[in-house]
């Protein structure tokens, strides 16, 4: 339990995104994020060598739920120091808003989340300036989304194009049902897990590989750059299959707010790839 309220400390400290100063059609690439100058958690070993903030970090998604919620709430607030660190910095604190800065996401370079689940793993690659996922990492290659602009140009050396995949939440990209229909939730996320552990590199690609794409990038990128995102995304993770959408009484009180941050991704076409 103290682990948790430490990862989910870290994550709210490093980066909530400023509502006052940005619309619902505001596009978020780079994010402008608040942030607590303080925080013990920053301390731990695991987030860095000396100065350097590692461009990678490990979500140990499995064990029990709450084990799994206190890892993804550590590799948010990891990618958003990341981010701290390697992006242009403001301090606010003139403003009368306390000890705060805006930050912006990293000016250049790339994150790596993996993602654990048992033997099963995937690596995200992560652009640091867009805080988009262009592509995928697992024991049988490297795989990236279509580019819908230069379709033929690639992000990563030596990987492999998913030709029916457009980066970006449409049918036509990792959403064929839509983004209020993606699968949340602790059994979502092992599914995903080991299904794009698995890939490698069938044409067209797979529904379910697309469906697991929609899955992980909500828990990852999107956790990192949105604040309610990374709240709603993170209180899944203690229920076994929800979809984002879902606007149930019965629900957590911010996984109930998920329908109007779907219409706000939606609408912002914040994650398109181009």
């Amino acid at each position: 339990m103290q682990a948790f309220r430490n990862g989910f400390s870290l994550a709210r400290c490093i980066g909530s995104v400023c509502r006052t100063s940005l619309g619902k059609n505001t596009r978020l690439s780079p994010v402008a994020s608040l942030s607590r100058f303080s925080s013990p958690a920053w301390t731990e070993d695991h987030f860095y060598q000396g100065k350097e903030i590692f461009n990678q970090v490990t979500w140990r998604a499995d064990g029990h739920p709450i084990e799994a919620q206190a890892s993804h709430a550590f590799s948010v607030g990891h990618q958003r120091l990341w981010n701290f660190t390697n992006g242009k910095v403001l301090d606010i604190g003139k403003l009368n808003v306390g000890q705060r800065c805006i930050y912006t996401t990293a000016q250049s370079g790339m994150f790596y989340l993996t993602i654990k689940h048992g033997e099963h793993w995937v690596t995200l690659v992560i652009d640091g300036r867009e805080g988009w996922c262009y592509g995928l990492l697992n024991k049988n290659g490297k795989f990236e989304f279509k580019h819908t602009q230069y379709p033929h140009s690639k992000y990563m050396k030596r990987s492999k194009i998913l030709k029916n995949v457009e980066g970006n939440y449409g049918k036509e990209g990792i959403c064929p049902d839509g983004l209020h229909m993606v699968r949340m939730g602790f059994v979502p996320e092992e599914v995903a897990v080991q299904v794009l552990s698995e890939y490698h590199g069938q044409d067209p690609v797979p529904r379910e590989v697309r469906e697991a794409c929609a899955t992980l990038l909500m828990y990852g990128p999107e956790s990192a750059k949105l604040y309610e995102a990374f709240y709603g995304s993170n209180s899944s993770i203690l229920v076994d299959k929800v979809a984002l959408g879902t606007h149930r009484v019965s629900l957590p009180r911010r996984l109930r707010k998920w329908n109007t941050m779907a219409d706000s991704l939606s609408a912002s076409q914040c994650t398109q790839a181009g």
